[in-house]
């Protein structure tokens, strides 16, 4: 039996372009997961957008992912 989780992972940071630039680190990690992790198939990137926090307006990133696994 396999499981397809959606995760959605944030990156907060001082500004948009430091945000960005964390997120794409985030999902180059998550992709990696695939072929370092004996029980999982697959990892898809869904998504990786700006969404700053609606009550700071602190910049934020987020990413969704999805993780088959094995």
């Amino acid at each position: 039996m396999r499981d397809r989780p959606l995760v959605s992972i944030q990156w907060w940071d001082e500004s948009r372009w430091k945000a960005s630039e964390g997120a794409d680190q985030i999902a180059e990690f998550t992709r990696s997961i695939a072929t370092s992790h004996p029980q999982v198939a697959r990892v898809t990137i869904e998504s990786i957008y700006n969404n700053p926090d609606p009550a700071s307006e602190q910049p934020r990133y987020q990413v969704n992912a999805t993780i088959i696994t094995a």
